[in-house]
């Protein structure tokens, strides 16, 4: 199906005809169409503005820029027209500095200013223009009439050079060398140059070996005769011969060197006629040996007067020189005997022979050695029993003793396993681990091989099971139990709810003196501490009120120890040291030592790293009460400072409210 589109309707316009074109109408629109013919409502009516972006009075709605755009604010000043020779494409305002093109600034221009400041692309060059001459010059802008044309060929190697000619013209023609005869065999009519090759036909006989050979001849025409011997029996016969020139050779004579008729003289033999004997070499001296060997005379008539050769051959024509004399004696070289004579050619059966190994002279034989009087067979080896490669059978030292024996325990996981020895003698022994320090605890008079396991007593300052030790219960060392103390003080100390011994309410003159349960009867003595702390807890735990006094809000060092210290370095048993129990603690591992070193070797003074501060609370609290004071008196003892005459004394009649410091220990057993 097809659709004529010549004329259709749009709603609203109307019928559009094949030849109207839609389009804006209004010539004073920006997509105004003079081409147009029916208004179609697109025209875009102009809105005059400031149209760039960087101005300060820039319109966004604008699409007709009308010059208006201020820069005031950020303007920046050049040349802003674009045929100045400065033009500075980044500049939004104009500050009067552009430079316009005034003149060609070219030195090398035939119109060169050398005013001139800005080309003003007027420069001119002379020269040919015409691309059609030799030396046109694509630079050149003005004719100067030197243009020069084609006049010729100018290669001296055509032939129809013309060395007037200046331009080539492309008529050159290439020499063709050849032969330019005409009558010549070879003639090549494309050559211009004769090169001197031209050949021309002359019959006769071409072969120089021929008696007529013609050496101006080009072309062979069968003439040629050759001189020779015809005859086919002749020795020279010759059968290319044309021509017999009486040179022919006849046989005659033996040249065969194996019959007696031989003659070396002979060019031509005739062997089956002249050559008659075969030659037999051999000796030809004869003698009485042969004849009574034989039993045969020599010349079959009479007997000889020699000896005569032992190799004398009765057949032989012609003496090669081959004769033996006849010599008697001992002819065994294969033993050999001891009185072989290699001169001899008939034995004597006088041959003698050494003895099994020996040689003619009684020695051993090469390979063979004396042993009591008897030649036995060599055997090398090493002779010396003291080494290594000693061979029993050998009785010949070859020098291959090497390596000594050395004697030892050969075995590397015996205890006197020697690496020195290569001759394992038995005395091997069993390692047996152990610790092998005397002085150790657990010494093993039986181990002969130190495992490491050695333990040895502990000393004073030692860390153990927790803490820092400071006393042996035996007064030796730690198998009868001891003490030791946390190697830090109590993080809450020196706070007045953390370092009290207690704490009366609300002070220490009310009420609380004379109450019930305020001394619980705690100890001073070294092992009284961990007891004193329980009496302590177990009284200040229990609700006792007397009047208006609470007297178990105190023991404030216990609430630290159970917050802060039970489970410190996995012990839960931890107390407040009693009186005698801290004097210990600062003599042996505080202020209060003076010298000494742990097992480490590190010293012992003050390792416990007590407070030895001389203007600072340098004291510490004890679980002992002073029972012989007022009910709320308890100990404490000084720390420091290190070397002065309090450290390790113990002042009573202290009041329990008063802050000091805490320092926790525990026993070992």
């Amino acid at each position: 199906m097809s659709t004529d589109t010549s004329n259709f309707s749009f709603q609203g316009i109307g019928t559009v005809s094949g030849s109207d074109i839609l389009g804006c109408t209004d010539d004073t629109a920006l997509n105004y169409d003079p081409l147009a013919t029916i208004e179609n409502g697109s025209c875009v009516a102009p809105i005059l503005g400031c149209m760039d972006p960087f101005a300060d009075n820039f319109d966004a709605t604008a699409n007709t820029d009308d010059g208006s755009c201020d820069y005031s604010s950020n303007a920046i000043y050049g040349c802003i027209d674009v045929t100045a020779c400065n033009y500075d494409p980044n500049a939004n305002t104009d500050d009067g500095s552009c430079i316009m093109p005034d003149g060609c600034t070219d030195p090398t221009a035939s119109n060169y200013d050398p005013t001139a400041v800005c080309d003003d692309g007027s420069c001119a060059y002379p020269g040919c223009i015409d691309n059609a001459a030799c030396n046109f010059n694509p630079s050149a802008t003005v004719d100067d009439g030197s243009c020069i044309y084609p006049d010729g060929c100018t290669d001296q190697a055509a032939v129809n050079y013309d060395p007037t000619a200046l331009c080539d013209d492309g008529s050159c023609i290439g020499t063709v060398y050849g032969c330019t005869d005409p009558a010549a065999d070879n003639y090549d009519p494309l050559a211009n140059v004769d090169d001197g090759t031209c050949v021309y036909t002359i019959p006769g006989c071409t072969d120089p070996n021929a008696s007529n050979y013609n050496s101006n001849a080009t072309v062979d025409d069968g003439s040629c005769d050759y001189l020779g011997c015809m005859d086919p029996t002749a020795c020279n016969y010759d059968s290319f011969a044309t021509i017999d020139d009486g040179t022919c050779i006849l046989p005659a004579g033996c040249d065969d060197p194996l019959y007696l008729e031989y003659d070396a003289s002979v060019t031509c033999p005739d062997n089956v006629s002249d050559c008659n004997t075969l030659v037999i070499n051999g000796c030809m001296d004869c003698g009485t040996y042969w004849e009574s060997v034989n039993s045969v005379f020599c010349d079959g008539v009479s007997a000889a007067t020699t000896l005569g050769s032992v190799n004398y051959d009765p057949l032989a024509n012609v003496d090669d020189g081959s004769c033996t004399a006849v010599v008697y004696g001992c002819m065994d070289n294969v033993t050999p005997a001891c009185n072989y004579d290699p001169l001899a050619t008939v034995t004597d059966n006088s041959c003698t022979y050494p003895n099994t190994n020996e040689d003619c002279n009684g020695d051993c034989l090469a390979g063979f050695i004396d042993v009591s009087g008897t030649c036995v067979t060599e055997i090398l080896g090493c002779t010396d029993i003291l080494y290594l490669e000693y061979d029993a059978s050998a009785n010949v030292d070859n020098g291959t003793c090497a390596t000594l024996i050395v004697s030892g325990c050969t075995n590397s996981t015996a205890f006197n396993y020697d690496p020195n020895a290569n001759v394992d003698d038995g005395s091997c022994i069993a390692v047996a681990l152990g610790c092998t320090d005397p002085t150790a605890n657990n010494y093993n008079s039986s181990a002969n091989t130190d495992d490491g396991s050695c333990t040895y007593p502990l000393k004073i300052g030692d860390t153990y099971e927790g803490g820092i030790i400071f006393y042996f219960n035996n007064g030796v060392d730690e198998t009868g139990g001891g003490l030791v103390a946390m190697d830090s003080d109590d993080p809450y100390a020196l706070n007045v709810n953390e370092s009290v011994w207690s704490q009366p309410v609300p002070n220490h003159s009310a009420g609380c003196i004379g109450a019930p349960h305020w001394n619980f009867g705690t100890g001073n003595q070294i092992g009284d501490g961990y007891n004193n702390t329980n009496l302590i807890y177990y009284n200040f735990t229990t609700s006792t009120t007397t009047g208006s006094c609470l007297c178990g809000i105190g023991l404030t060092y216990y609430n630290g120890l159970a917050t802060g210290y039970n489970g410190y370095n996995g012990y839960t048993d931890w107390f407040l040291p009693s009186e005698l129990e801290m004097i210990e603690l600062v003599n042996q591992i505080g202020p209060g030592q003076s010298s000494g070193t742990n097992s480490n070797g590190d010293s012992i003074i003050n390792i416990a790293n007590l407070n030895t501060s001389p203007t600072g609370p340098a004291a510490y609290w004890t679980s002992s009460e002073n029972i012989s004071a007022p009910q709320n008196y308890a100990y404490k003892v000084f720390a420091g400072p290190i070397g002065g005459t309090s450290a390790g004394t113990s002042v009573s009649s202290t009041w329990k409210y008063e802050t000091f410091n805490l320092r926790y220990i525990r026993a070992f057993s």
